[in-house]
C-alpha cells in the first residue's frame, strides 16, 4: 500500500516475466522467436537475452547494500538516483564517488547521481528500490509515497523486522 492525500491506495502487483523459455532436451538447435526473446531450442549456449532499455531507478538507502545495488544498476546501464540521508554525506558521496563509511574501495559509476532530496530521488522513476534499515522504512518510504508514479515498481530490499511492531518489511 502507499499513502496518498485521500488515504491508503493499494499498489498494483505484477507477475514477474520469464526471462527465458525452458529448453527441450534432445531437440535440434533451432531458433524460435518469443516476443523479444530468441530461444535456441536444445542449445543453451545459443540463447540470447532480450534487448533492455535503460530505466530510471531510485535506490533509497546508502548503506553497503544500497551502495552495491546502485553500482550494479548503473553498471547494467540504468540511470540511478541514489538517496542518502543528510546533505553533507550526499555531497561527499557525490564528490568522491566512493562510500568510504560502508563500502570503501568501490567507485560509483557515472550513471549514479547522489542526492539527499527524497522527492528528486523518486519522482518519475520507473523502479524504486528500498534499502533503508528496517527501523526507518515506514518513515522514509511513507514520505516517498506521495511522489511515486502510479505504475512504479517498488522493490523491497530491506532486511529485518520493524522495531516495536515486529512486522516484516512487506507488512509495514
Amino acid at each position: 500500500e502507499r499513502r496518498s492525500g485521500d488515504g491508503v491506495v493499494p499498489l498494483r502487483h505484477r507477475q514477474p516475466r520469464r526471462a527465458s523459455q525452458r529448453l527441450s532436451h534432445g531437440a535440434l538447435p533451432e531458433a524460435r522467436s518469443h516476443g523479444q526473446i530468441r530461444v535456441a531450442v536444445g542449445s543453451p549456449a545459443m540463447t540470447t537475452a532480450p534487448a533492455r532499455s535503460p530505466k530510471d531507478v531510485a535506490v533509497i538507502g546508502a548503506g553497503s547494500y544500497g551502495t552495491c545495488l546502485a553500482i550494479l544498476a548503473a553498471s547494467a546501464g540504468h540511470r540511478v538516483h541514489f538517496w542518502c540521508r543528510g546533505e553533507a554525506a550526499a555531497a561527499e558521496l557525490q564528490a568522491t564517488r566512493e562510500n568510504k563509511l560502508y563500502l570503501p574501495g568501490f567507485r560509483l559509476p557515472d550513471g549514479v547521481t547522489v542526492t539527499a532530496d527524497l522527492e528528486a530521488a523518486v519522482r518519475g522513476k520507473q523502479i524504486v528500490v528500498g534499502v533503508t534499515p528496517s527501523h526507518a522504512i515506514r518513515d522514509v518510504l511513507g514520505r516517498a509515497a506521495a511522489w511515486l508514479d502510479p505504475d512504479v515498481v517498488v522493490v523491497n530490499a530491506s532486511k529485518g523486522l520493524e522495531d516495536g511492531t515486529l512486522q516484516t518489511i512487506e507488512q509495514v
